[in-house]
């Protein structure tokens, strides 16, 4: 059966526009795999007819018998509004650029630049450490609970965890 051929041949989106014109079920969006989508739309074909037999040009299948009418979901695609291409990679350059320039410019301010520039640790038990996971990790703490605890610490400057102190010193 040259049909079946046709079948194989055809790419599977091929197969999913013949099928959702031809099977007057709702439209899918693909098969499952490539086995389901041949033995689906060949049992199609043999449901139409040797009238409907599909005629395969560029792997996809045109019907000899007047199409049908139009499907409300066909009609919901053809009044979508067209797509336009994305902004062009020049474009997201200069954005980036820009972005890249303001961050520099916002360096130069003192305080911006203190702020980024400062290091903090913390202070436990009378011992300093670089930073709340070293002290989490040489204290044997639950490590999944640090952030947390380096949140509160430097909102308010100090914390409570697990009946320790965590209170933010610089390094």
């Amino acid at each position: 059966m040259s049909t079946l051929i046709d079948v194989k041949t055809a790419s599977s989106s091929a197969l999913v526009n013949f099928y959702n014109q031809h099977s007057g079920k709702a439209p899918i969006i693909k098969f499952t795999n490539r086995a389901t989508a041949e033995k689906r739309v060949v049992a199609l074909i043999k449901t139409l007819g040797p009238i409907a037999a599909p005629k395969v040009k560029d792997g996809f299948a045109k019907p000899d018998a007047p199409a049908k009418p139009d499907a409300p979901a066909d009609k919901a695609k053809k009044e979508k509004a067209p797509k336009y291409k994305s902004a062009a990679p020049t474009d997201e350059a200069e954005r980036a650029l820009k972005r890249a320039e303001a961050v520099a410019r916002s360096w130069k301010d003192p305080k911006t630049h203190a702020a980024r520039s400062a290091r903090h640790g913390c202070k436990v038990g009378g011992e300093i450490y670089s930073s709340v996971a070293k002290a989490f990790t040489a204290l044997k703490l639950d490590m999944k609970k640090f952030q947390r605890v380096r949140r509160e610490m430097v909102v308010n400057g100090h914390t409570t965890f697990d009946g320790k102190r965590f209170t933010r010193v610089e390094v």
